[in-house]
């Protein structure tokens, strides 16, 4: 009898092995690899940002898991040619893989040297974007809520609105009480000057190319879309550069070495190609 139990045990035993591997490793996904030999998963990262604060906060926010990816990645990158290069590979007392990878980049991409004046002048000239005022344009603005099942409705009923506005039929300020947007109701449809200091931001890109008095939009920006009007304009100025040569001389030096450095990792990547096995990181992570 106990002889059966025991068959019974390693029968069950196999019998559910494969589900239990298969839910391991569903919870615990393949991000990326790098080279043939070398993949990375989710509790890789995690344990990889565990000990570090400044990037294990960056495990809780959106976009966050594949920053830290992305770092966990250039670090291997850098151990693996360290390692080839036969560089000698510190303990955990001299600050381990962290300072490793450090001084592989370092011999690797050194930093570049303090630039002499025609080099700042010319910096200067070519970047007149970094150091000048942003743009500043006055908007109105009208938005409406819509959902999946009424978006074609509130993006018709929006463009009937622009095209009345461009006749001047309307203004913004009477149809402001029936927007969507309580900061549009309480400024009445003008929002004043906004700055366009956001290059990642496609609402002030479009509208930046925008005329004065121009109607742009609908434009969708998070669960509602908008009508925009420029009404008046502050261009960039820019800033003397007898006043600030040493911030641009420092923004030049750190622009090389982010050259340097980038062109560094790429060459490794060519090395060691990098396949990222996830269109959104973030999903792994979303559970925790």
């Amino acid at each position: 009898m106990k002889t059966i139990i025991i068959l019974l045990a390693f029968f069950f035993a196999g019998f559910t092995a494969g589900p239990l591997w298969a839910e391991s490793k569903q919870d615990n996904p393949a991000l990326a690899t790098i080279g043939d030999n070398l993949t990375i998963t989710k509790f890789d990262v995690i344990n990889y940002a565990r000990p570090l604060p400044n990037l294990y906060p960056y495990l809780t926010i959106p976009g966050g898991p594949k920053r830290i990816l992305d770092d966990m990645i250039r670090t291997r990158l850098l151990i693996m040619e360290g390692e080839r290069l036969g560089m000698p590979r510190p303990g955990p007392e001299s600050g381990g893989d962290t300072a490793y990878a450090i001084a592989v980049r370092l011999r690797l991409a050194p930093r570049c040297a303090l630039p002499d004046e025609p080099v700042i002048h010319a910096y200067y000239n070519a970047h007149p974007e970094q150091f000048s005022t942003p743009l500043f344009l006055r908007l109105n603005r009208f938005g409406l809520k819509y959902t999946s099942e009424n978006r074609e409705k509130i993006q018709a009923r929006l463009q009937s609105l622009a095209a009345q506005l461009v006749k001047g039929e309307v203004t913004f300020a009477a149809i402001a009480a029936d927007s969507d947007d309580e900061f549009d109701r309480f400024r009445k449809g003008d929002l004043g000057y906004v700055a366009q200091d956001d290059a990642s931001n496609p609402i002030m890109a479009a509208l930046a190319k925008a005329g004065t008095g121009q109607i742009v939009g609908p434009l969708e920006q998070g669960e509602m879309l908008y009508l925009y009007q420029i009404t008046g304009r502050r261009e960039p100025l820019p800033e003397s550069y007898e006043n600030i040569k040493a911030a641009v001389a420092e923004k030049q030096q750190a622009d090389c070495y982010r050259q340097r450095a980038e062109d560094m990792f790429n060459t490794l990547k060519q090395r060691w190609p990098v396949k990222i096995l996830l269109d959104n990181i973030d999903t792994p992570f979303e559970a925790r």
